[in-house]
């Protein structure tokens, strides 16, 4: 996880017990940082970066619908009047789970293969490589 998406992370954690909708809006912010860093793109809106990556394949549907449950729910909690669900303390622990399903699948497992296959000696790969050509 980056850190500065750690940063949040771990804010959102230490006061979900008080403030659980503190906490969601902190790991829609915490996404928000995530999806610029795996854009590239910076000052855009989270609905613009899920797009983006959607587009550009980087994600597929169930990190999208993931995405877009933290991103609505955050919204949801910080626009004054608005009440997205009574037990406000399940729904921010939900959204922590999401957030690292999100994390895992478009960070954590890309980091590991890559890992894995730079491991493989070049001889092997060029092999890969005219096989795949």
């Amino acid at each position: 996880m980056p850190e500065d998406v750690k940063q949040d992370f771990n804010e959102a954690r230490q006061i979900v017990d008080d403030s659980p909708k503190a906490a969601a809006a902190l790991l829609r912010l915490a996404m928000e940082k995530l999806t610029q860093d795996l854009t590239g793109k910076e000052g855009q809106s989270l609905y613009q970066n899920i797009g983006d990556l959607v587009d550009d394949g980087q994600i597929d549907e169930r990190v999208q619908q993931a995405l877009d449950s933290v991103r609505v729910t955050g919204n949801d909690y910080v626009h004054a009047g608005e009440i997205y669900n009574p037990d406000d303390r399940e729904v921010a622990l939900r959204l922590f789970e999401l957030v690292n399903i999100i994390v895992e699948l478009t960070i954590t497992r890309e980091k590991l293969i890559e890992e894995a296959y730079s491991d493989i000696p070049e001889n092997k790969k060029k092999g890969i490589e005219q096989r795949d050509n």
